[in-house]
C-alpha cells in the first residue's frame, strides 16, 4: 500500500503545527525517545528539534526510505514495533505512536505492546497515542473517510465493516491515473477500551481530542491518549 503513497504522504496528510506545544509538557531534554510507526519522519524530526535523542521505526521500508531521505541526520529503521520494544536498545522517556498506527495491531499484539512499552519506559514518563475516534465511526459507519487531495493528487479511503475489524481500502488518483493501493485490516479500538487497557498495565491516562488539549467529545475525528507510567 505504501510504496506509492509514501511519495505523496506529506502532501496529503497535513502536519499539525500545534503538536509542538502539545508535546512540550512530555519532553525530557536530552532524554531518549522512540517514535513507533514513524512514517515519513515528521514527528520524529519534531521530537529531535525539542532536544531529545529519538529513533523512528516503521514496518514499511518505503516510508523509512522517505524519512531517511528527508532527515539524514536522524536514525530510522525498518522494524516490527512489537519485536523492537521486546528487544530495545535503550530505555525511554517518551514513546509516541501516531497516525492511527495502533489500530493495525490485533488484540493479542496490542496487549503485548502495552506490556513491553511499560517495561521500557522510565517511571513517570509517557506513551502518547493518536488514533481515529472509532466510537463515532462505529456508530455512524461511514462507507468512506473524507478524501484527501493536493493539486493533482487525491486519496480515496473506503471502509468495509465486519464483526471484529474494518477492511480499509485506498485508491490514489494522480492526474488521469488510478492506483488501487490495496487493503489492510484495522481493529477499531474505541478510546475507553484503550484507557482501560492502559490502566490495567500500570498507566495513568489523559484523553484529548486535539493537540491543543481540548477535552474529548464524541464528534471529534481523533483522540490523543497520554499514558503516564506510574
Amino acid at each position: 500500500m505504501y510504496d506509492l503513497l509514501s511519495k505523496y504522504y506529506d502532501r496529503l496528510f497535513k502536519f499539525n503545527p500545534k503538536l509542538e506545544s502539545f508535546l512540550f509538557p512530555y519532553i525530557t531534554k536530552n532524554g531518549q525517545a522512540l517514535d513507533l510507526g514513524c512514517g515519513t519522519g515528521r514527528l520524529t524530526a519534531l521530537i529531535d528539534s525539542m532536544h531529545m535523542q529519538v529513533k523512528g521505526i516503521d514496518l514499511d521500508p518505503f516510508m523509512v526510505h522517505e524519512a531517511s531521505k528527508k532527515y539524514p541526520h536522524l536514525s530510522f529503521s525498518t522494524e516490527d514495533m512489537i519485536d523492537y520494544v521486546k528487544h530495545p536498545s535503550e530505555t525511554y522517556d517518551l514513546i509516541t505512536c501516531f497516525g492511527n498506527t495502533i489500530v493495525h495491531l490485533n488484540e493479542k499484539t496490542l496487549n503485548e505492546l502495552f506490556i513491553h512499552v511499560h517495561l521500557v519506559l522510565h517511571k513517570n514518563k509517557y506513551f502518547i497515542v493518536q488514533c481515529l475516534n472509532y466510537l463515532n465511526i462505529l456508530k455512524e459507519k461511514p462507507e468512506s473517510l473524507p478524501d484527501l487531495s493536493d493539486q493533482d493528487v487525491l486519496l480515496h479511503r473506503n471502509y468495509t465493516y465486519y464483526k471484529d475489524y474494518i477492511m480499509f481500502q485506498t485508491i490514489l488518483f494522480e492526474n488521469d491515473d488510478v492506483y488501487e493501493l490495496g487493503e489492510t485490516k484495522l481493529y477499531p479500538y474505541i478510546h475507553t477500551y484503550l484507557i482501560d487497557l492502559g490502566r490495567q498495565h500500570g498507566f495513568e491516562v489523559e484523553i484529548y481530542s486535539k493537540p491543543d488539549f481540548s477535552s474529548y467529545t464524541y464528534e471529534d475525528s481523533h483522540v490523543y491518549l497520554v499514558f503516564k507510567k506510574i
